[in-house]
Order: C-alpha cells, then structure tokens, then sequence
C-alpha cells in the first residue's frame, strides 16, 4: 500500500508525524443525495372528531401558559356550542370560503338560532362591557366569540408544509389562530369558560375549523 503522515493537521500535538498505512483504514462512504418524500394521506384516515379534541388542547395549552383558566370542552353546553360550529364547519366547506358569514347567516345569528346569544352573555373581567357573541370588550362586530380557520391534511402546501395526522392539523389551525390578533384575543378571553370546536376534512384533505366560546350566565337555561 502507500502511506500518508497521521496529526500533521494538529498544531499541538508535538510529536513526530507516524507512517500510517491508508489500506488498514475504514473507507469512508461517499455521501448520497436523497430526496425526502412524503406519504400521502388519505384524508378518510384521519379522525375529525380527533382533531376538535386536539384543536381544545392546544387552546387550552397557550392559555394556561398565560395563567388563564381552560376551557371546558364538555357536558352540555359545550356540545350544543360543538355542534353549532360543525355545522358551521361544514357550510365553509361546501362554499370553499373561511369566513364568518355564509349565505347571509353570521355567527351572531348562529348563536340566537341555538339559543346561545343569551346564555353567553357575561361581564369583561374588571370592565364594565358585556361580553356577547357581538361584543368582546374589544370590539363590536357579528364574531365576536368565533374564530375559524382552514388548512390542509395528507398533502403539501405552502412551501412544503405537510400535516401528515391529527396532531399536525390541530397544531396548524391553532398556529393561525394566535398569528391573528382579533382570534388570539377571543381564544385568551380571562372569563371564558368554555368552547365548542368543529372540524371538518374534505375528500381533497382540506380543513375548515371553527370554535366558538362562552361562559355561561347564571340567569338563563342551559
């Protein structure tokens, strides 16, 4: 075989460079180009109801990092709130529009239709406001206690991104929902107590979410 000297690229070492024979050494492998591939995902695979539980945890992580209370997703009130935003849920996706207002009906609307408007109703923490379904101490419009949202699952999008489970499709619903500062404030409401979140995936794997909030108040039936 031939040599090459061992530790000349060590300044420090101080000894005398040692004949090293190259054909006793592991070759090292020539590195490989691969291209990382996506499995897709058949939509059918992934379970809505799943993701309305994750979208409900990944909510109440944030708050209680901020030192507010969860929200209670469930016992009665918070499904009828549920149901309300399946189906709310399900008129984005048939229109393929994320927006509060579907033919005509907005989310303040939706809330009186499921006797909901007067029962969350309650007083802004240290304000003298009403919280409603059109007014949250904030602001005074028709969603005031909504939040809706859309992504994809099972296929890239954006620039690669790719929400392969539950898990991911949650998580990026919710990221959204905090890069918005009139969600953000909805969801991070001091005396919410509960909410309703409904999903639904379409065959082409997109997602349209909506969760709806409330507390409610001790004058009215639940």
């Amino acid at each position: 075989g031939y040599f090459v000297f061992a530790g000349l690229g060590n300044a420090d070492a101080g000894g005398t460079p040692t004949a090293v024979d190259r054909t006793s050494l592991d070759p090292s492998p020539t590195p490989t180009a691969t291209t990382a591939r996506r499995t897709a995902v058949l939509p059918s695979e992934l379970d809505e109801r799943r993701v309305e539980v994750l979208i409900v945890e990944e909510i109440n992580d944030r708050r209680t990092a901020e030192g507010l209370d969860p929200l209670l997703g469930n016992g009665t009130v918070p499904e009828r709130l549920r149901a309300m935003a399946r189906d709310h849920s399900v008129a984005m996706a048939d229109t393929g529009r994320v927006n509060h207002v579907i033919d005509g009906n907005a989310s303040v609307d939706r809330y009186e239709d499921n006797d909901l408007y007067r029962l969350c109703r309650w007083k802004a923490e240290g304000r003298e406001a009403i919280i409603a379904a059109d007014n949250n101490g904030y602001a005074g419009n028709e969603s005031a206690l909504e939040a809706v949202g859309h992504t994809y699952a099972g296929r890239e999008y954006d620039d690669g991104q790719f929400n392969e489970d539950e898990e991911a499709v949650a998580a990026a619903i919710v990221e959204d929902w905090y890069r918005d500062y009139r969600f953000e404030r909805r969801l991070m409401l001091p005396n919410a107590t509960m909410v309703g979140v409904g999903a639904t995936i379409t065959q082409s794997g997109e997602v349209y979410a909506t969760a709806d909030l409330c507390r409610p108040n001790s004058g009215e039936r639940q």
